[in-house]
């Protein structure tokens, strides 16, 4: 999930010791929208209603990409579908309420 527009714009001016990092931390990593990689990964912990899931097998290839590996059996639980909405309802309300 990016984090763009308003609701980058919301935690850039919240103004609290959070937000402050987390924008100093957007800032260096280079890029106009954050990937929120981690946030989502807890988030679905947290409340798994936020993704359709399914378990895979997946294997990370010679050139370190993940991949479903066929015919084996699954280890993984892969994310398909997000609920963009409620995702950042999750995450805004926890780091720039």
């Amino acid at each position: 999930m990016q984090l763009e527009g308003a609701n980058l714009r919301r935690v850039s001016t919240h103004l609290t010791p959070v937000t402050d990092a987390l924008t100093l931390l957007y800032h260096l990593w280079g890029l106009p929208a954050p990937t929120l990689h981690d946030p989502m990964a807890i988030a679905l912990y947290l409340d798994p209603s936020l993704c359709e899931t399914k378990r895979l097998a997946v294997e990370v290839d010679a050139k370190g990409f993940t991949r479903v590996a066929e015919g084996k059996p699954a280890n993984a639980t892969v994310a398909l579908n997000v609920d963009r909405e409620k995702f950042f309802q999750f995450y805004l309300s926890r780091v720039a309420p």
